[in-house]
């Protein structure tokens, strides 16, 4: 759900992400700044959201496919079960 939400998103680096920060240093150009967000690459004004993702958390947007697929193994799993339980299990005998 992470790389789904993080898709195409852009995030700019902005003054408490840029480092050395301070006021002495906000007219220095981007070249001699560096942005601190993981995924930051150098000379870059932004981090995109797979950059970010794949950097902070080890995702990669191929994984999101792996995700869904593992999630409906699970639903069919839960499925099967219930309709054999279901068909196994007398319900009202007492005892």
């Amino acid at each position: 759900m992470l790389a789904n939400e993080f898709a195409g998103r852009v995030m700019p680096c902005v003054a408490p992400q840029l480092v050395p920060i301070g006021p002495t240093y906000d007219n220095f150009p981007l070249a001699n700044r560096a942005c601190s967000l993981p995924g930051a690459v150098p000379d870059s004004p932004a981090v995109t959201g797979d950059q970010y993702v794949r950097a902070a958390f080890g995702y990669r947007t191929s994984d999101y496919w792996w995700c869904i697929g593992v999630l409906i193994a699970y639903i069919l799993l839960y499925a099967v079960i219930t309709i054999v339980a279901v068909d196994r299990v007398r319900f009202g005998k007492g005892g």
